[in-house]
């Protein structure tokens, strides 16, 4: 009689591509920087090099001279944190995995 020989089956699993995660740009985040920046700008073009720190600050906080001011917060915190949950809410509807799914670089809302 003969004698059976086994064969035995190799599987080859499919190499998986890596991506590299680049770094992305919110805009949402971005746009929200805009009028902070260009509160300190404007102070830039008067030549009031010192009083820069302190526009900073006081857009950023809303305190100027020991006082809470609300005002002051809408060119510089609350653009950012509006733009932070308008990116927020771009994740969770899956907005930002269409745009990175089309293959546009660098670029997230």
């Amino acid at each position: 009689m003969a004698v059976k020989t086994r064969t035995r089956r190799i599987y080859v699993k499919a190499k998986k591509k890596r991506y590299r995660q680049k770094p992305t740009v919110s805009l949402a985040v971005v746009a929200g920087m805009v009028p902070a920046l260009g509160a300190v700008w404007a102070d830039a073009k008067r030549g009031a090099w010192s009083n820069m720190g302190n526009t900073a600050v006081s857009i950023m906080t809303g305190y100027t001279d020991g006082k809470f001011i609300w005002s002051k917060l809408k060119f510089g915190l609350l653009p950012m944190v509006g733009g932070f949950v308008a990116h927020k809410i771009a994740s969770k509807i899956g907005l930002n995995r269409l745009i990175a799914k089309s293959k546009i670089p660098l670029v997230r809302i």
